[in-house]
């Protein structure tokens, strides 16, 4: 008890001590400091205001004096005598020998003179010329003679002496008042302006400038020289110079406070010009003697408070060291927590990446099946990693917000797209409410906003067995800010009160025991609420536990462009019907297609349905896909006059004539894209496979590490192209040079040149300014598809690679004269058409055999399986069959009854075609020079990869069969061109 008590009187005497120390130190410090700055700033003011008057009058002094000088000269007859006669030898030397005695009278002892008769202009410095006052540089002439009746001043820059000379012209009248000449004398200001900076303080600033705010004395004379602005030299100084210096009266000056330290601004009358000087005020200025004091006084209270505290010291010491330890392992385990994932990430794109290429291989059912299991625990293992990631960047403050504009509808659809994968064979609807007046372009960070909502929607998902999981986004704007309103609520576990304020702690989970099994590190929330404070925003959760959570997230954005991301043309016109029974699905539609201001009605039953389409006034149907069948029939006899729509779950959809298909959960931007008649919102992925080969294009892949080149090399061999590999940019620049490459896929971040210098250095040379530069690399953050166009790349491809984005980079810019697609067919006459034909008879027999078999047994997996390859087998040999692309839908989406009432049709049409004859062509005899001719032609085609040329010249020539087969089925030019070499060898060797 003793022992607790002296702790606690240790505590606060220390907090009293420190406490008493600062306070004494402040007040003192901030009395101290404004009486001395008072005192130095009026002493400062009084020693500005003398040094500038005593200056002012000793130029004035100086030059009142040499004008006086100039202006007797002026007046001697003999010296206007010699201007009216200037050729009079007797009269110039009076002339010359008067103007050497005062010569001594001035200054710098410099003297010129010209008579108006012959425009000679004579000085003590230069040798005699004629002056021309048409010339802009003798501008004083002019105005000398017929503008001035005392005298003027004008300077000039000498740039061989590098002086400033301040020149005094006194023009001589006769008798009558007409002007003769000038005669005048220069005063360096360049010197006047050194001994004035020589006699200041080092520290002061001096300039002299005119009415019009030039510098015309400085210590820099090339502020004269390029007549700088004094409000450039004294940026610092809040009031107008040139203003405050208008103001005074003539030799009148003013003091003023600024920034910069005391200053004062004076005119200068004799020269019509004025002086600003500022001397700033410096610790040096200070009183020695009052600070000595405050040092002392501040020393002695150091003292007591080190002798009373002293023994704390031992306390303290402990103390420190654990706080030192905590700290220490705090840091260690951020820079280990940083250092592995970055470490981890680049076995699991490999990981991640040969399983997508394994899983491309013709593989067992079972083996397909642990490949899909492992893609799917690297997955998540990825995710993990990525949120430990995170995290170790939030406590490390390295967190980056990247503010770009981003598109509203591209961040909606990739979050609906991703999670609605992932609620595939699951019971929980996945519904969504998005505000369609939400601005088309925001500005902010996309991957960081999109980052929140899979952690929300993929942490509801976690949570929630059954029932929703629902998404609705809002907002509203505030002149140029739009504040972005996101809920996810879920009908899951809830979160109990007494977990409530550790909810977004790290490494938190809850309720073990009910939630064993969920996968995760407990950063998600963590992570989310950091993101969301980085970005000027916040979170909060509203739950009930047992019933759900809704947790909310407020988030300040720029708004670019204000349009509204989704809007229905004409929506007075538009009258839509819904049909879907469940629920939450219903209440999602109606709500979406009400904020679309189009008019909406909700049937509950079949009966409805008709008596509502029956009345007309619906031009819009929306039917949920598992309710059409039974209505499919009557609605067909409202067609076309309402459009039927199918709400669709992913893999639910199959096509039908004149029915569009509405992917659920709808959106305003999906629904808005139905009422406008765009496309169907339902794109159905009918998986990874390449859509065409490319025998002949030529790839190049840049990347230092060789298991991505690995990766990249087997991503690409299904498209049969011929892939270069280089491990840096210098052997990157090398390949270019020897090999013209038809798209180069090129990595980032690689040492010594990485990709963006290597992708300039191409450009450098003219020849490679068309070439096709993607960038294929990890840096997929906001803007940097900007950052790589701009840096001369073509495209963006992120990793790790999605093969349908890969398909359509690929589509795009390799060259289409050497894109074959899978299911092009042969052509008829073709040699190996008949081979073809051959085997497609052999696969449909066998596969007429399997879907009957597979339509008893139930084994729908195969079914499918069979359905799929005879769709491609069937485009393959030029048919199109409709039935076959719905029977393998309907499989993916277990319509049983539909395969059961249609299969037989299919079965029935293979059954036929297997027992079709092929014909055969006979040969045809053609002559020896007709086939070199061909021959020619092909090779010349083969070079320029012109398949166009190649099939033309190979109509007609049967004989040339195994040139068409290389070139139709492989379209290798190369293969082609050296049989054509062949045969060309063999029939000149037979002539």
């Amino acid at each position: 008890m003793r022992e607790a008590r002296q702790d606690t009187l240790r505590r606060r005497f220390v907090l009293f001590s420190a406490v008493l120390f600062f306070a004494v130190l402040t007040i003192g410090s901030s009395v101290l400091l404004v009486s001395m700055r008072n005192g130095v700033s009026n002493s400062k003011g009084v020693e500005l205001l003398q040094m500038l008057e005593i200056e002012r009058l000793t130029l004035e002094k100086e030059v009142n004096s040499e004008i006086a000088v100039a202006l007797k000269l002026a007046g001697s007859p003999l010296i206007k005598r010699y201007f009216q006669n200037p050729s009079i030898t007797g009269i110039a030397t009076l002339a010359m020998e008067e103007i050497d005695s005062y010569r001594s009278a001035f200054a710098s002892q410099t003297i010129f003179w010209v008579s108006d008769v012959n425009k000679v202009f004579y000085s003590s410095y230069s040798t005699p010329f004629v002056l021309d006052p048409a010339d802009p540089d003798t501008y004083w002439y002019n105005m000398t003679l017929y503008e001035t009746e005392v005298y003027n001043f004008n300077i000039n820059y000498n740039p061989d002496l590098n002086v400033s000379r301040l020149w005094i012209n006194a023009p001589v009248f006769d008798g009558a008042g007409t002007p003769l000449g000038i005669i005048g004398t220069g005063i360096e200001l360049t010197n006047y302006v050194d001994m004035l900076y020589n006699s200041l303080d080092p520290s002061m600033e001096l300039y002299l400038f005119n009415d019009a705010g030039e510098v015309t004395g400085s210590k820099e004379v090339r502020d004269v020289i390029e007549k700088a602005r004094i409000t450039d030299k004294l940026h610092g100084i809040e009031f107008n110079i040139p203003t405050a210096a208008a103001g005074l009266g003539v030799g009148g000056s003013a003091l003023f406070d600024t920034p910069l330290g005391k200053a004062v601004v004076g005119s200068i009358p004799v020269l019509g010009w004025y002086a600003v000087a500022v001397s700033p005020i410096g610790f040096a200025d200070y009183d020695p003697a009052l600070i000595a004091l405050f040092l002392v006084m501040i020393a002695v209270i150091a003292l007591i408070l080190t002798v009373f505290n002293i023994f704390t010291a031992r306390t303290l010491r402990s103390l420190k060291k654990t706080i030192l330890s905590l700290e220490a392992a705090s840091a260690a385990k951020s820079d280990f927590l940083a250092k592995m994932s970055h470490e981890i990430r680049t076995p699991m794109n490999a990981i991640l990446g040969m399983t997508e290429i394994a899983l491309r291989e013709d593989n067992a059912d079972r083996e397909r099946e642990h490949l899909y299991t492992i893609k799917s625990a690297g997955t998540n293992l990825l995710s993990i990693i990525n949120d430990i990631l995170d995290f170790s960047k939030v406590e490390a403050g390295k967190m980056e917000i990247n503010s770009e504009n981003y598109h509203v509808s591209s961040l909606i659809n990739d979050v609906i797209s991703i999670i609605r994968m992932r609620t595939v064979d699951s019971p929980v609807l996945f519904v969504v409410n998005i505000d369609r007046s939400i601005p088309r372009v925001l500005r902010g960070d996309e991957i960081r906003i999109r980052q929140i909502l899979l952690n929300l929607l993929s942490n509801a998902l976690k949570f929630t067995e059954k029932g929703f999981v629902s998404l609705a986004m809002m907002g509203e704007s505030s002149g140029e800010t739009f504040r972005l309103v996101i809920s996810v609520a879920d009908s899951g576990i809830g979160i109990k009160p007494e977990d409530l304020p550790k909810l977004f702690s790290d490494f938190t989970q809850f309720d073990l025991s009910r939630n064993k099994g969920v996968v995760g590190t407990g950063l998600g929330l963590a992570i989310t609420d950091n993101l969301a404070k980085a970005m000027g925003g916040d979170v909060s959760v509203v739950s009930e536990y047992g019933r759900g959570s809704t947790f909310t997230v407020s988030l300040p954005q720029i708004i670019s462009d204000p349009t509204p991301f989704a809007s229905v043309d004409r929506p007075e016109d538009k009258h839509v019907l819904v049909y879907e029974l469940r629920e939450m699905y219903a209440d999602s539609i109606v709500c979406t297609i009400d904020n679309l201001d189009v008019e909406c009605a909700l049937a509950q039953s079949d009966e409805e349905l008709f008596e509502l389409m029956g009345t007309g006034e619906y031009n819009f149907a929306f039917i949920a896909h598992n309710l059409y069948e039974k209505v499919r029939e009557v609605c067909r006899t409202f067609s076309p006059d309402i459009q039927i729509v199918l709400l669709a779950g992913f893999g639910e959809a199959t096509v039908r004539p004149g029915v569009s298909v509405l992917a659920m959960p709808v959106s305003s931007l999906s629904v808005s894209n139905i009422l406008n008649g765009k496309a169907n919102s339902f794109i159905y992925n009918e998986g990874d496979t390449p859509r065409f080969t490319a025998p002949s294009a030529k790839i190049l892949v840049v990347d230092d590490i060789e298991t991505n080149l690995m990766v990249a090399r087997g991503l690409l061999a299904p498209y049969n192209v011929q892939v270069t590999s280089c491990v840096s940019g210098a052997d990157a620049l090398k390949a270019v040079t020897n090999t013209v490459f038809d798209l180069v896929l090129m990595d980032h971040m690689m040492p010594g040149m990485d990709g963006i210098e290597t992708a300039r250095r191409i450009r450098l040379d003219r020849r490679y300014l068309n070439i096709p530069i993607v960038a294929l690399t990890a840096n997929a953050v906001s803007g940097a598809r900007e950052m790589f166009l701009e840096a001369g790349f073509n495209d963006f491809l992120s990793k790790p690679v999605d093969i349908l984005k890969m398909n359509t980079v690929l589509e795009k810019w390799i060259p289409k004269s050497k894109q074959r697609r899978y299911d092009a067919p042969l052509p008829p006459e073709s040699e190996d058409r008949g081979k073809l034909l051959d085997v497609f008879r052999r696969d449909a027999a066998k596969a007429a055999v399997t879907l009957r078999e597979t339509v008893k047994s139930g084994d729908w997996k195969l079914f499918t399986t069979t359905a799929h390859a005879m769709k491609s087998a069937l485009k393959t040999i030029g048919i199109d069959e409709p039935l076959a692309y719905e029977l393998e839908k309907a499989g993916l989406a277990s319509d049983i009854a539909f395969i059961r009432a249609n299969a037989e049709r299919l079965i029935t049409k293979l059954e036929g075609l297997s027992q079709q004859e092929v014909p055969r062509r006979e040969p045809s005899a053609v002559s020896t020079e007709s086939v070199k001719e061909a021959l020619r032609i092909i090779r010349k085609a083969c070079e320029d990869y012109d398949e166009k040329a190649a099939y033309a010249a190979l109509d007609g020539h049967p004989e040339l069969e195994e040139i068409r087969r290389v070139l139709y089925l492989h379209s290798d030019f190369e293969e082609a061109a050296r049989l054509t070499d062949t045969l060309l060898t063999q029939l000149e060797e037979k002539r």
